[in-house]
This record gives structure tokens, sequence and C-alpha cells, in this order.
């Protein structure tokens, strides 16, 4: 299917079926085995991609409901919303508020800028960068959170999980869970995930820390 115009819809694409374009509010069904959609623009949507199917890219308040086997997401933009995504998933880049569900097996999040967020990520899974108030709920597997700008806040770190922070917080280390649980004060960067780091309190500009 080459690309479709002026708010077309495609309803089911089974057996590794591609999707060329979708311009103005088009929207997607669904999508199983290994199934393939170019690019959607002015508020698109997808419905579910399964088995290795990928998404290019989505613009103007674009959705991505879900995608199992290791599908990936390219990009995101206009407060564009990416639901769930299983087996070593991938999301590139999410622009205007966009938000992410939940990532498993490995899965990855390159940057979300302007207020976006992310659900929950496991089993290693990272999160590149998020700008300007962005939130990052739960991460477990050794995952990692790239860098926070604009008072971002952290849900929770496990495994040794590391995090970079350019915003003010109070963050605790309970063993190998770390707890964001302020997030009030001056710009500053610091950085949570060492074993012996007990408690951090990062207040004007210095960092004031304990260790077991």
């Amino acid at each position: 299917m080459g690309e479709i115009h002026d708010s077309g819809q495609v309803g089911k694409i089974h057996n590794s079926g591609r999707v060329g374009e979708i311009r103005n509010s088009g929207r997607v069904g669904e999508i199983r085995n290994s199934g393939q959609v170019g690019a959607i623009y002015d508020n698109g949507r997808v419905g579910s991609i399964y088995d290795n199917g990928r998404v290019g890219a989505i613009y103007d308040n674009g959705q991505v409901g879900a995608i199992y086997g290791t599908g990936r997401v390219g990009a995101i933009y206009g407060a564009g919303r990416a639901g769930e995504i299983h087996d070593s998933g991938q999301v590139g880049a999410i622009y205007g508020a966009g938000q992410v569900g939940e990532i498993r097996n490995s899965g990855q999040v390159g940057a979300i800028y302007d207020n976006g967020r992310v659900g929950s990520i496991y089993d290693n899974g990272q999160v590149g960068s998020i700008y300007d108030n962005g939130q990052v709920g739960a991460i477990y597997g050794t995952g990692r959170v790239g860098a926070i700008y604009g008072a971002g806040q952290v849900g929770e770190i496990r495994d040794m999980g590391t995090a970079r922070f350019y915003c003010p917080f109070e963050a605790k280390l309970r063993g190998t869970h770390a707890v964001i649980i302020d997030s009030t004060g001056p710009t500053t960067r610091c950085i949570v995930g060492t074993s012996k780091l007990q408690t951090v309190k990062v207040e004007r500009g210095t960092s004031k820390q304990k260790e077991t």
C-alpha cells in the first residue's frame, strides 16, 4: 500500500504488510508479522503493530497504540503518544509534551522534549534525555536515565541504575533502589547510582552526600 491522503484509514494489515505514508488525520488499525508504517502526518494514529513492526515518523498529535516483537517507533512530534512497546522495542524521539506508556525487555527511548513523560521501562531499558519538566515513572533491571533538564522527575531506579540530573532534587538510595523525593531548589547537576551513596541533597549549587 503506497500512501493515503486526506484522512484516509487502513483497517488491518497481516503478514508483513506495509504502509507508505498517511496524511491529514489518517489512521492505521493494526499491522501484524513485521508490518511497517512509513510516516503519518496531521493527527494520524496507529492502532497496534505486532512481530517486529516499525513506525517511521508521526507528526502533529499522532498516536501509537502498542508495538510488540522488537517493534520500533521513529519519531513523534506535536504531543504525540506511544502506548506500550515490548520485546526490546525502541522509541526514537518524542517532541511537544509527548508520552510513552511503558517499554519492556531492554527497550530504549531516545529523547523526549517539552514536558514529555515516560511511564515505565523494564529489563535494562534506557532513556536518552528528557527536557522541560519531563518525567520518568520507573526503570527496573539496571536501567539508565541519561539527563533530565528543567526540574524533571524520576520515580524510581533499581538494580544499580544511574541517573544524571540537571535540576534541583533530593534523593534517597536504599541499597540499589534510588527514589527522587524532592525537586525544589536551585538548578544544579548531580548523579545518582553509586552503591555507597545513601542520601543526596542538592542545595544552592552544592551537593551534600552521606556514604554508608
